[in-house]
């Protein structure tokens, strides 16, 4: 018996912060919220769930360990899934783009960023209208997830800032992440 490949991919990642998120999900809400199928989700439950950033609390209900969360969006994510830039692209914007982050706006830290950043990162999409570099998504439904969920969509700008960003930028996402963290259900 060949044992079950137990890595993360990078769908774990959004099916992750949203269970963080909304602790408790079934898989078809999960699902449907991701734009994929029930399948995809249970198997990113259980790579999640073998890799110790969840873990089950009763039946099929999942919560996420925020330690090893924090230290996985932190540190892990950027090494496991590095950035893939685009020339430029019209797209949904990403990372440091300030309508993504507004709720930073009164950190200078964020403020040097944004007038430090020339050109904003965005997800090559038909949907988005803001020309910047292309930054490939860790899921193609990406720029659909953005409108149809602007906390999980806060989230993965923020990965893609510790992804893509400069040292600057990292240690920005990282603190936010910590913020985000704390305040979680």
């Amino acid at each position: 018996m060949r044992p079950k490949n137990t890595s993360i991919r990078p769908i774990d990642v959004p099916v992750l912060l949203y269970l963080a998120e909304h602790p408790g999900s079934p898989y078809a809400r999960v699902a449907e919220a991701l734009g994929v199928s029930t399948s995809t989700v249970h198997a990113a439950h259980t790579r999640l769930i073998a890799s110790g950033l969840a873990h089950r609390i009763a039946g099929a209900k999942t919560e996420v360990a925020r330690g090893p969360l924090l230290e996985f969006l932190q540190y892990a994510v950027q090494y496991l899934f590095p950035a893939t830039f685009l020339p430029k692209a019209r797209g949904i914007p990403t990372g440091l783009s300030e309508p993504v982050l507004a709720e930073f706006n009164e950190d200078p830290e964020f403020q040097d960023l944004l007038t430090a950043d020339a050109s904003p990162q965005v997800w090559p999409s038909h949907l988005g209208s803001v020309v910047g570099v292309g930054i490939l998504p860790l899921v193609a439904d990406a720029p659909s997830i953005a409108s149809r969920d602007p906390s999980l969509y806060r989230w993965l700008a923020l990965v893609d800032v510790v992804r893509g960003g400069d040292a600057r930028a990292r240690t920005f996402a990282r603190r936010a992440f910590k913020r985000l963290v704390a305040a979680l259900p």
